[in-house]
């Protein structure tokens, strides 16, 4: 991706915010996209030798820049087919003249990019809620920007148009209201939805709309032919015009609220009523005489609809998963251990007063650790002084292995718990302490069965971790910073994999408030890694602040996540949940 020159943003951080947007939609597709910020209104995309070109036009326009760069990247994620669209219309069977069918492949294509347009807004938007927010709060803009003062659409192109930008009450005030079960329909449609429904469209309104237009207007001018009398109707449409210039004079004089919308909707009727008595638009402007399409297209209107909201669900849903292994990619490529050590700053721990602890508990788990302890097991290699006779039976026999015996020792199990020392948890942390001073209780005497507990709090740029191995260091937990979660459970998933125990446990205590969403995310991508290592992952979440912050937690550790209050809940948590999960991972190896 590469930034053009043009662009007058001057704050890094918004630059930033289009090029990683930019960034992931160039991994998605595998192209390059070059994009510029241009001192016009327009805003356009082009293709040219393999990569993508996107010129945002932000003159005199309060919609943001990013609002607009995501119109054109949906285009690109969901395979938008317009040069293929436009060769299918050239080659369909008509019976227009060659001046008619130049006129043709205008219209249809301009039916095709406003449903087009809006297909794609409604897929990308499915995937990122902000920017279908954003879509939608500038479609006004523009339309009132593209529109002026709004009136009364003239054709039902005019009305699809006004429809993609959600003017619903002056569609409904025409005779092209199906605009909007088009515009309806062709959301979150797959990639041919425009490419279908825009040759439905004009098949069954736009088709039927010029011949029938065409033929009033005949009628008009011979209306001793069709038995109309010209006259009356010139006098019908005389007196529709006085009327309508009545209103307008009397809104120019009327500042009342209530009063203005009553003859804003009185005239919105009148013209309407102009419009259809007498028709002067671009389209049949281009079209002197009727013309008929062929397209081959046999499925109802409900049945194609249905067809292609479904092929859109499973569009959608691979372009998910493709977003999915690339953010999983990234955030593995950040927060590898040489990526976040950068982040990272260790604080010594220091010697403090023994912190009370819960003797029953700890007896308990006690009995419970000594079952999983580990110790020493014997291992057959080429470097053991005693020999093991079967081994040496087998190598006598097969020529081959080896049969000396030695005794290797291995660690039965490793407990990390993860403390937030953030400035909310000055109420709780006491809490913190008092649950490890009983697992370091429970495991004295057991050297097989090792418990590391990591302070940590941060700011924004940074993550600071305290490493306490003893008893003695747990007073030394504080409360102050920041919470910078997704980095605390990534620099604890470094540790604990580093550890050689077959049976692991992580625990992470916090009052459950990161320092953005985006923690969430990362911390939660942490936990499912450890999880898929077999590592046991629990989240506590302490304190009387709400079921807000522990449904925070839960996004991390799903159902593994608990709510502890006082020390009684701490407690009922080691006795209960921790003792069941490590008695089933011991089932589990027997």
């Amino acid at each position: 991706m590469r930034l053009q020159s043009g662009s007058n943003f001057e704050e890094d951080s918004k630059f930033e915010i289009l090029a990683n947007t930019v960034s992931i939609v160039e991994q998605l597709k595998g192209k390059k996209i070059t994009y510029s910020l241009e001192d016009s209104d327009k805003t356009s995309m082009r293709e040219s030798s393999g990569r993508y070109v996107i010129s945002l036009g932000i003159s005199h326009d309060s919609v943001w820049p990013k609002t607009k760069l995501e119109r054109e990247l949906a285009k690109i994620v969901f395979d938008s087919p317009y040069e293929r669209f436009t060769e299918h219309v050239k080659k369909m069977s008509t019976n227009a003249t060659t001046e008619q069918r130049h006129s043709f492949i205008k219209f249809i294509f301009k039916v095709f990019d406003i449903l087009e347009t809006r297909r794609v807004e409604s897929c990308y938007g499915s995937i990122y809620r902000g920017a279908n927010e954003r879509f939608i709060d500038a479609r006004p803009v523009d339309a009132k920007r593209k529109f002026g003062d709004i009136t009364i659409p003239k054709d039902p192109i005019d009305a699809l148009n006004f429809a993609r930008y959600d003017l619903i009450k002056t569609v409904q005030k025409s005779e092209f209201r199906v605009a909007l079960d088009y515009i309806k329909a062709v959301e979150l449609a797959g990639k041919k939805g425009a490419f279908d429904l825009a040759i439905m469209y004009w098949e069954k309104v736009v088709q039927p709309f010029l011949e029938n237009r065409l033929q009033k207007n005949e009628n008009e001018k011979n209306p001793k032919s069709s038995g109309q009398n010209g006259p009356n109707n010139d006098d019908s449409d005389s007196e529709t015009q006085e009327q309508i210039r009545i209103l307008e004079d009397e809104l120019s004089k009327v500042s009342e609220p209530k009063t203005r919308s009553m003859l804003k909707n009185a005239l919105y009727d009148l013209r309407s009523k102009s419009v259809n008595d007498k028709y002067n638009g671009e389209l049949l402007m281009e079209f002197s005489m009727p013309m008929k399409i062929w397209s081959g297209q046999k499925s109802d209107f409900e049945q194609k609809c249905a067809e292609l909201k479904e092929s859109g669900k499973e569009e959608i849903t691979q372009v998910i998963e493709q977003l999915e292994k690339i953010s999983n990619n990234q955030t593995h490529r950040n927060y590898a251990w040489n990526s976040i050590k950068k982040s990272i700053k260790e604080s010594r721990p220091t010697n403090t007063k023994s912190v009370k602890f819960n003797r029953n508990i700890s007896v308990r788990l006690k009995n419970i650790f000594k079952k999983i302890q580990g110790g020493t097991q014997p291992t057959i290699d080429s470097l053991g002084e005693e020999i093991d006779v079967e081994s040496y039976i087998d190598y006598k026999i097969n020529k081959t292995g080896e049969f000396h015996k030695s005794s290797k020792t291995f660690v039965g199990f490793d407990i990390v718990i993860a403390i937030d020392e953030s400035g909310s948890m000055k109420e709780e942390i006491s809490i913190a302490k008092r649950m490890c001073a009983t697992l370091y209780e429970s495991i004295s005497g057991l050297p097989n069965v090792r418990l590391t507990v990591v302070g940590w709090t941060g700011d924004e740029h940074s993550c600071t971790v305290k490493k306490i191995t003893k008893p003695s260091e747990i007073g030394s937990l504080d409360a102050s910073g920041l919470t910078p979660i997704g980095t605390a459970i990534w620099y604890c998933k470094h540790l604990i994999e580093s550890q050689t125990s077959p049976k692991r446990l992580f625990i992470l205590i916090t009052d459950g408030e990161p320092n953005t969403d985006n923690d969430l995310l990362i911390g939660a991508d942490g936990v499912k890694l450890m999880r898929k290592s077999g590592i046991l992952c629990n989240g506590i979440c302490v304190g009387n602040h709400g079921e807000t912050y522990f449904k925070k937690l839960k996004r991390i550790f799903g159902d593994e996540t608990t709510w502890c209050t006082s020390f009684d809940e701490v407690d009922d948590f080691l006795r209960k949940k921790i003792t069941k999960q490590i008695t089933a991972s011991l089932m589990r190896t027997i």
